[in-house]
């Protein structure tokens, strides 16, 4: 993404322990305002934490 992207966001999402509390640890997604401007950013987001078990069961590639 570049600099001048200023259409693009940054997302972290917070790590959380079994009773629900903030680890300190996140991950973090960028996405370009290329995908935000197509209305693509949510289906991203859900492929992503799906992959890194954020998600269960919410994106399917056979669509």
């Amino acid at each position: 993404i570049k600099a001048t992207d200023h259409a693009s966001a940054q997302i972290s999402v917070g790590n959380v322990d079994e009773n629900g509390r903030y680890t300190g640890e996140n991950k973090t997604y960028a996405l370009c305002g290329f995908v935000r401007a197509m209305g693509e950013s949510d289906d991203c987001m859900n492929r992503l934490t799906q992959r890194d078990g954020y998600l269960k069961g919410v994106w399917s590639g056979s669509r």
